[in-house]
């Protein structure tokens, strides 16, 4: 996260306020040395401050010392949004040259609580490794630090609730759609946890902010060329497999992949086996293997009238089933590759879709967790 220093601190040190404003610096100065968040400001009160904490704290003069000779470099390049600590507010939100910037009073910092790393929370840890690994291709050595957080599944929004609103810590959450088509409706679950987030980013003295990624789930965003690196056991798993693979090698890959359960595959819902948008979404997948018509006499409708409509998915049984998943631990077993191989995996080849939920995720997260190289020999 990005901390600008606004002239408005610039007080007397006789006025009221002074040591409140200075302690406030302080404990910012030393997020930023300890590698948590990126602090600057203009020239002029970066050397008001480190004039001030000379003969009283030679650590945060020296953290002073050095933004004063930073202060050239201004807004960091790549981030959206960032906060403005104010001595008051007098425009809580605006948005300067397409960047966000919140106005939070300074007294939020009155306590080391408040430059601790961001807090991200997400449905699993696996999900944070991920998108930590996307980082890792697209932000080109850039520094960001979070602190990952399990919210649980479906109890992800109590989790931002408790550590954004209760106890006003720096919070980010990345959430998938659970979409089964693209114009498919947000479900229950995802609506909810929008409106509560959207509700505990307005207030003041709040900063968070969240993502929703476009796609079913994150297992959608994984590299194909990993995917096929991964080892399938002969009968169940290498049949999806296959296809998989008459997806992955179609034309219309990438309209398919982004809403594909890669857990349970396709299935007749009652909720949506109706919607002709949801029909138009399968057809050409069902079309990809001739032998599912044969008996109809290529007919997709005649098909289609006999397979089973059912409640809820519960994985790749023959109830309603079009199409099978891949496999139900495609996240851990990438993330198992990915550990081995690191080095040789910074370039990955990435459908389009792919490619700008990557830089959407990694845009985001670098923009609310950039931080200082923190250097342990720093003096």
């Amino acid at each position: 996260m990005y901390f600008y220093l606004d002239d408005s601190l610039i007080v007397d040190e006789n006025d009221t306020e002074f040591a409140k404003i200075k302690k406030a610096i302080k404990y910012l100065s030393l997020g930023y040395s300890e590698g948590n968040h990126l602090l600057g400001g203009d020239n002029g009160i970066l050397e008001f401050y480190k004039n001030a904490f000379y003969e009283s704290d030679k650590d945060t003069y020296s953290v002073l010392a050095e933004l004063c000779d930073k202060s050239y470099e201004g807004i960091p390049i790549g981030i959206t949004f960032y906060v403005e600590v104010v001595k008051n507010i007098s425009i809580p939100l605006r948005i300067e040259n397409d960047i966000e910037i919140k106005q939070i009073k300074y007294d939020f910092f009155r306590n080391s609580k408040k430059i601790q790393k961001t807090n991200f929370i997400v449905e699993d840890l696996d999900d944070a490794d991920f998108y930590n690994y996307i980082c890792q291709c697209k932000l080109g050595g850039k520094e960001y630090v979070f602190e990952k957080i399990n919210g649980g599944g479906t109890n992800t929004i109590d989790s931002v609730r408790q550590h954004a609103f209760t106890q006003k810590e720096i919070t980010i959450s990345i959430i998938d759609t659970d979409k089964n088509f693209a114009s498919d409706n947000d479900s229950s679950k995802l609506s909810e946890f929008k409106k509560q987030c959207d509700k505990i980013k307005q207030k003041d003295n709040i900063i968070m902010d969240y993502l929703v990624i476009n796609v079913h789930e994150i297992e959608n965003l994984i590299p194909l060329d990993i995917i096929d690196q991964l080892e399938y056991q002969q009968g169940g798993q290498q049949e999806n497999k296959n296809d998989f693979d008459l997806i992955k090698g179609s034309n219309i890959a990438n309209d398919i992949l982004p809403f594909f359960d890669t857990k349970k595959g396709i299935v007749k819902l009652k909720s949506i086996y109706d919607n002709p948008d949801f029909i138009q979404y399968i057809k050409p997948i069902v079309r990809l293997k001739p032998t599912l018509l044969t008996t109809y006499n290529n007919d997709f409708d005649a098909y289609y009238a006999k397979i089973e409509v059912v409640e809820g998915k519960k994985g790749n049984d023959s109830k309603g089933k079009i199409w099978s998943g891949l496999r139900h631990d495609l996240l851990k077993e990438t993330l198992k590759y990915i550990s081995k191989n690191i080095d040789s995996l910074l370039t990955p080849k990435i459908l389009p879709f792919q490619e700008k939920e990557w830089t959407r995720i990694s845009n985001f997260i670098y923009t609310m967790c950039c931080c200082y190289k923190n250097n342990e020999a720093r003096n």
